[in-house]
């Protein structure tokens, strides 16, 4: 089966339709090649897909994390263009966490920059991801649900 073309970059700029109407903003951080992105997510609710995307910084991000690309390839996640002001390095692929057992435990997990590739993990106190996005990869369906609940709550 040959591969499919992907119709976004690092610092690509994108929508994404929250379930009880509207829209929130996404920007494209990382991606594996293979259907796998690292993105950035923002509020507030857009009635429709169309704005800007200039304002909007890391730091400022409601969601951070990776996700499932096909909201992207199927055009259900509308592509405005390319952040204007990308520099990768501006919007890093921080370290993730995911919690154990027991819930005074994470392990933190790093992955490699340029690929995404897993590399290591560490066991830690949980004060230490108190910053961190987890470590899950959310199908696109699961981003835009847990993008409502976050803009809507």
């Amino acid at each position: 089966m040959p591969k499919k073309k992907l119709n976004y970059q690092e610092g690509t700029c994108f929508f994404v339709p929250l379930e009880n109407g509207g829209f929130a903003r996404g920007i494209v951080a990382r991606l594996d090649g293979g259907g796998g992105v690292f993105g950035y997510f923002y509020g507030p609710v857009l009635p429709k897909p169309e704005g800007h995307f200039d304002d909007l910084r890391p730091e400022n991000a409601i969601l951070r994390g990776q996700f499932g690309d096909p909201g992207l390839l199927e055009k259900s996640w509308p592509i405005f263009g390319q952040l204007p002001t990308w520099e990768r390095s501006q919007w890093p692929l921080p370290p993730l966490y995911r919690e154990d057992d027991d819930k005074t435990i994470v392990f933190i997990s790093y992955y490699d920059d340029k690929n995404m590739a897993f590399l290591y993990e560490e066991k830690c106190p949980i004060e230490e991801a108190k910053d961190l996005p987890e470590d899950i990869l959310m199908g696109y369906v699961a981003a835009e649900i847990r993008l409502t609940m976050l803009l809507t709550s």
